[in-house]
């Protein structure tokens, strides 16, 4: 009675189960390796490489050295740059979320071909490259692009405002290339949520926003942490959207480590921004995930 409620052969349940036995190696040993190299071993190589002392441009030597993290913490600038890239990061999380979870509700409950539209909206951004998006952008956003021309049409301006090269088009270009990855993982966790738990509120009086926020959102919770991770590592790691959309004159961690490593050479403290960078993105994702969760714990 037990095997034909479960389903499945005592055979094949043990196939299936975790057991740690080595007939799980051949498939883990491919994706293990691949890991290793393409992964850990470059991180552990930055690692190193951040120890080393700066002779001349291109020029490294092997004395170890903490010199290229005391510089950074010696200098102001420095840590102006790292706050600009957080209060990025966050923002384009924000905004992903609160732009996302509707579209991912809207997809979730839409039938025929409104779903189809409804993703197609999301994932249109993925279908240009980043660059393309960029320069759409550029365009839209400069003295004589189509947002400046709205301002001063409605007389919300009396000239044109200038919106590139600042913190305001690099959040924005990047909430909308980022946005599908917010929207996807929000939308599996909605869709796995069983309906009779919206009308089973419903029929206690709950009201639609009770029903939203005390069912729907601490249920899909972890769609909303894990589209947020992605969202916010892509945002302060990305190069190209930043470089375009802020200009010259604006400064992230990742554009700065860009920069010391192809136009001034300073491999060592290139590296050492770049783990800095690591850091900060590591201990945002654990402050985030522990707060985030704490509301929504059942107790």
């Amino acid at each position: 009675m037990t095997q034909a409620v479960a389903g499945h052969s005592p055979s094949r349940a043990g196939w299936l189960a975790w057991d740690g036995g080595a007939r799980w190696l051949p498939f883990l040993l491919p994706g293990a390796v691949f890991i290793v190299l393409a992964y850990l071993y470059p991180l552990i190589e930055l690692l190193r490489f951040s120890f080393y002392r700066q002779v001349t441009a291109g020029v490294v030597r092997s004395d170890w050295t903490i010199d290229n993290y005391v510089r950074f913490f010696n200098q102001s600038s420095m840590w102006e740059v790292a706050s600009n890239t957080i209060v990025m990061g966050v923002s384009v999380t924000i905004l992903c979320l609160i732009l996302g979870y509707p579209l991912a509700l809207a997809i979730v409950r839409s039938r025929g071909i409104w779903t189809t539209i409804f993703l197609f909206l999301t994932i249109s951004p993925l279908l240009a490259s980043q660059l393309v998006r960029a320069l759409g952008w550029t365009m839209a956003l400069g003295q004589s692009g189509w947002v400046n021309t709205l301002l001063l049409h409605f007389g919300l301006v009396d000239e044109p405002v200038r919106i590139l090269g600042t913190l305001g088009a690099v959040i924005l270009g990047l909430t909308h290339g980022l946005l599908p990855f917010m929207v996807l993982s929000i939308a599996s966790s909605l869709s796995s949520i069983d309906p009779q738990l919206e009308r089973a509120a419903t029929s206690l009086g709950a009201t639609r926003t009770q029903v939203l926020w005390r069912v729907l959102v601490p249920l899909s919770l972890p769609g909303i942490v894990s589209g947020s991770l992605l969202v916010f590592c892509i945002a302060v790691g990305t190069y190209g959207t930043p470089f375009l959309l802020g200009g010259p004159g604006f400064k992230l961690l990742s554009l700065i480590v860009y920069e010391y490593f192809t136009s001034l050479l300073n491999w060592p403290f290139g590296a050492a921004l770049a783990v800095i960078l690591m850091v900060i993105v590591t201990a945002m994702l654990g402050l985030f995930v522990k707060f985030v969760r704490r509301p929504w714990q059942v107790r």
